[in-house]
């Protein structure tokens, strides 16, 4: 029996060895942080850290995150505490306010919980100067993990579940069921607390645990675990490949920019429309995690409600988490956090002196430059008027009032030929300037009569004839 029992230990040591090795997790001169809570699972971690010490020089020290939870809290903290003292290990305890902390953020107490391990722990880790934090999760762990994440609807990631390695943080544990856990803490005599919420099966992840994985490895296959556990590594694979594909994509069709109106996220639809469908969920949640700086909430039903704004009329809006807005632009899905600051309009008056040019500084680094002269008694030759995009000559005398160079209002209007008046706002909506753009335009006004659309056209009405007798000069530079 005792032959039978260090058998078995040696098999459980130099499996999950053989698991550290493959997935890199530790080496020579590391300083291993090991979550201890007194339970099975953090108990058998400890003593297998040992075994590696063995093959591989680490110093480990224990960490004990005591909640406040339940009434046995200060009693596994004792335990954890003597248990290190009997193997000569470092051991720390720290306390957390997870009650507190689940009321403000909003969550529920096992994740609260969660959060407030991973944050000690780091913090412990930089204040110590380790290089590893070790965790006990084993592969029914995992598989209770994928099932969680099918059952409430998850995506390739979520099939991922827990990676042997992040970061800092490494999973020894997850090649072994806990079924082995318990054979191994049993072969080297070792006790350890148990957790009597554990068998609670009112909670989701408790009723996974006990009730649905026995009877997937009893009625299914008894290899159903580690079948999972399988799944969960080619998942993983899977998807770093895909996130560099992913990465790809985004530079190729996601554009950031940042103007008067705060930050914008531009998905361009002419290259988002020749991803492959799977590419393009893809893209949509990155671009919402990007904006919102979380993945958590954002699921298929905003991806499809994203599809389905890429193909209605430019203007359509959608709300979605975390206070963004998605409308649809001419050849572009914007995403915005809601409340941004609206650009500042821009309004400067122009002051002509005959024969001398007037300077006006533009936003971004722009500069109107305008002269005004009277025209030779010879006349004007028409082969003459500039045609650039950016200096036009005007017909100064059919000036009504002062000029004004400011941003587009509502009643603004141009002449496109002698008799056709048009409104400014429909001819930047004919020329596809995004609505989140218009504001930004700049237009040299006589009143409401737009004279020059910088950069683009000047109305009709004020074009140089041959009767023209002072001309002004517009350029625009810079920027």
């Amino acid at each position: 029996m005792e032959n039978t029992a260090l058998k078995k230990k040696k098999e459980i040591e130099e499996k999950v060895f053989s698991y550290v090795e493959k997935h890199h997790m530790l080496a020579a001169g590391d300083h291993v942080l090991c979550g201890l809570s007194g339970g099975a699972d953090s108990v058998c971690l400890l003593y297998l850290l040992l075994a590696i010490r063995k093959h591989i020089p680490i110093t480990i020290t224990a960490v004990h995150v005591n909640h406040r939870l339940r009434e046995e809290a200060d009693a596994d903290e004792a335990f954890a505490q003597q248990l290190c003292s009997k193997l000569g290990l470092p051991f720390y305890r720290e306390e957390a306010d997870v009650k507190a902390m689940a009321k403000a953020e909003g969550m529920t107490l096992e994740e609260a919980g969660r959060m407030a391990r991973y944050q000690i722990f780091e913090q412990l880790a930089d204040k110590l100067k380790a290089t590893k934090i070790a965790v006990a999760h084993h592969a029914n762990d995992q598989a209770e993990t994928l099932l969680f994440h099918l059952c409430r609807g998850s995506g390739l990631t979520g099939l991922v579940g827990m990676r042997p390695v992040r970061e800092q943080i490494i999973r020894p544990l997850l090649c072994l069921k806990r079924e082995e856990i318990e054979v191994y803490l049993q072969a080297v005599g070792q006790s350890y607390v148990t957790d009597a919420t554990n068998a609670d099966s009112t909670f989701a992840r408790n009723a996974l645990r006990n009730q649905v994985i026995p009877v997937l490895e009893e009625k299914v296959s008894s290899g159903s675990v580690a079948h999972m556990g399988q799944m969960a590594e080619i998942a993983g694979l899977a998807c770093d490949y895909l996130e560099d594909c992913l990465q790809k994509e985004l530079e190729r069709c996601a554009k950031a920019e940042e103007g008067d109106n705060g930050s914008c996220l531009r998905l361009i639809l002419p290259a988002f429309d020749m991803l492959h469908p799977y590419m393009k969920g893809q893209v949509l949640l990155a671009c919402l995690a990007e904006v919102s700086g979380s993945r958590k909430d954002l699921a298929n039903v905003h991806v499809q409600a994203l599809l389905s704004l890429c193909g209605k009329q430019v203007g359509s809006r959608l709300d979605l988490p975390y206070e963004i807005l998605a409308y649809r632009s001419y050849d572009s899905i914007c995403f915005v956090k809601k409340g941004q600051k609206r650009a500042e309009r821009f309004e400067r008056e122009i002051r002509l002196t005959d024969g001398v040019e007037s300077r006006i500084a533009l936003p971004g680094g722009k500069n109107l430059l305008l002269l005004l002269r009277k025209v030779p008694q010879a006349g004007i030759s028409m082969e003459n008027i500039p045609r650039k995009a950016y200096t036009k000559w005007i017909d100064y005398d059919k000036i009504n009032g002062s000029l004004v160079i400011r941003s587009p209002q509502a009643d603004d209007f141009f002449y496109f030929s002698d008799k056709n008046r048009k409104l400014v706002k429909d001819y930047m909506v004919n020329e596809k300037i995004p609505k989140e753009d218009r504001e930004k335009q700049l237009l040299l006004m006589d009143g409401s009569h737009m004279v020059y659309f910088l950069g683009r056209r000047i109305s009709n009405y004020y074009k140089v004839t041959e009767d023209t007798r002072h001309i002004l000069e517009i350029t625009v530079t810079g920027g």
